[in-house]
């Protein structure tokens, strides 16, 4: 089968034309192309340009994460939720895992939380994260803070141990209660 030169230059063109337009791309594109942290940092910080900082639904962790929670709270004024979980002795871990798992995933403690910066320091932890956790007063189990924009804190105790027997867990509603009373006095007008 005999191919006329110009369909043949025709045919070639088409197969090559395509090739060419995607390297000519390419050539446009930054090289290397970014990591995706720097895309989502890059995206965050197009929103924040025009936005006013928010407090967010998820628990800040260990030092790094009570630095931006400062800095937040400078931002927003919203009081900081100090949660010191101790995962050592077995005793304290069976505590903290009790108030997690029934104490701060009740509804309305959840509701209620999100009103907070959270942040959690874990221990045994780095060096800087056990600084910052020493500053509160430590007991057995989960050591709860509540920290107000003028410096103020305030602890709270989500056990009780009534007529000196077995450790219980506040009720939510109590819990709330708990908090709303440590808070600064923008929350006290919250509802529930």
């Amino acid at each position: 089968m005999k191919i006329d030169r110009n369909v043949y230059a025709l045919i070639v063109a088409a197969l090559v034309l395509p090739t060419y337009t995607v390297l000519s791309q390419q050539q446009r594109a930054p090289w290397p192309p970014p990591a995706a942290h720097e895309i989502y940092e890059q995206q965050e910080q197009e929103k924040a340009g025009d936005e006013a900082p928010s407090i967010p639904n998820r628990f800040l962790a260990r030092s790094r994460g009570y630095e931006q929670a400062l800095e937040l709270q400078k931002a927003t004024g919203a009081d900081i939720f100090l949660y010191v979980k101790h995962n050592s002795p077995p005793g304290a871990r069976g505590l903290c895992n009790w108030w997690e798992n029934r104490g701060m995933r009740a509804g309305n403690v959840q509701r209620w939380l999100r009103h907070y910066i959270k942040v959690e320091l874990p221990l045994p932890s780095d060096a800087a994260t056990r600084e910052i956790a020493e500053r509160f007063h430590l007991w057995e189990g989960p050591t709860i803070v509540v920290l107000h924009p003028n410096g103020r804190h305030n602890s709270i105790r989500v056990f009780e141990r009534p007529d000196g027997g077995r450790m219980q867990l506040r009720s939510p509603d109590e819990i709330v209660e708990l908090i709303q009373g440590a808070s600064s006095p923008q929350y006290q007008e919250l509802r529930r």
